[in-house]
């Protein structure tokens, strides 16, 4: 159960550093 909350969460920080990425590149 650890292994897999701490799995989801790296997940997520991945996916949310990768929508800034995303949207930062968008705006120019």
């Amino acid at each position: 159960m650890q292994i897999s909350q701490s799995y989801h969460r790296n997940l997520y920080l991945i996916y949310s550093q990768t929508m800034t990425v995303i949207l930062f590149l968008h705006h120019f």
